[in-house]
């Protein structure tokens, strides 16, 4: 009778184990992200970035499918100084650099 009993355990025991070894079918495979910012214009970047998504693509990352990229251009970049945060980090940042800041938060 002990017998009976044990085989049907050790059959839910490993039929468990084999269900949490398989893969869930409703999981997306990961897809990683990369922002690029790229100094100039698309048209003068254009050379580094499609290098860039070459190597990608040499090791393995597949734009699509297990990677996005995103590409931004600084044609429109500001100097900004948080003072706030400076004193939350007891940083001190020197009043030259605040001088040329676009903008400073205090």
């Amino acid at each position: 009778m002990t017998q009976m009993i044990a085989r049907p355990t050790t059959a839910v025991v490993i039929l468990f184990l084999l269900a949490a070894l398989l893969p869930a079918g409703a999981q997306e495979p990961h897809v990683a992200r990369i922002g690029l910012i790229q100094s100039g214009s698309p048209a003068t970047s254009a050379a580094f970035v499609d290098a860039f998504r070459q190597r990608l693509r040499e090791i393995g990352y597949v734009e699509g499918r297990n990677v996005t990229m995103d590409v931004r251009y600084a044609d429109d970049v500001r100097y900004v100084v948080n003072l706030r945060t400076a004193k939350t980090l007891a940083v001190t940042i020197p009043p030259a650099l605040v001088a040329r800041a676009d903008q400073v938060i205090q």
